[in-house]
């Protein structure tokens, strides 16, 4: 019941994701794209968010891109550090301000914001 509560609300939440991402690439945050896949760490990547084309954002380093397509996503939420379970902050393998959780299919993909807290609005 739960899963269905968050996939019911999740045009707001979709809103909600859209306007946090577009907010952290207003403010070049540095970020860390992380991927769960059955629960293990399958891609870690940090950089800044390129572009907001929602269902669509786009993380670079200068090097490399990650496109993250949220088209499958079924469930969203937005977590401070103290929200965060110790398997999230040990995936981040950082500290961090900000966590944008995402559930797909496959598993989940968090984006967090890691600038210091003092630089944050």
């Amino acid at each position: 019941m739960e899963r269905e509560n968050a996939v019911a609300n999740m045009t707001s939440s979709a809103e909600g994701a859209a306007s946090l991402l577009s907010k952290w690439k207003g403010d070049h945050a540095t970020v860390v794209v992380a991927v769960s896949l059955a629960g293990l760490a399958a891609f870690r990547f940090k950089g800044f968010i390129t572009e907001v084309s929602w269902p669509k954002v786009r993380v670079a380093d200068g090097y490399t891109n990650c496109d993250v397509d949220f088209t499958t996503a079924t469930a969203l939420e937005h977590l401070e550090p103290h929200e965060a379970s110790p398997d999230m902050r040990l995936l981040m393998e950082t500290g961090f301000i900000s966590l944008l959780r995402v559930a797909v299919p496959q598993g989940e993909i968090f984006f967090a914001d890691l600038r210091p807290k003092d630089m944050a609005n």
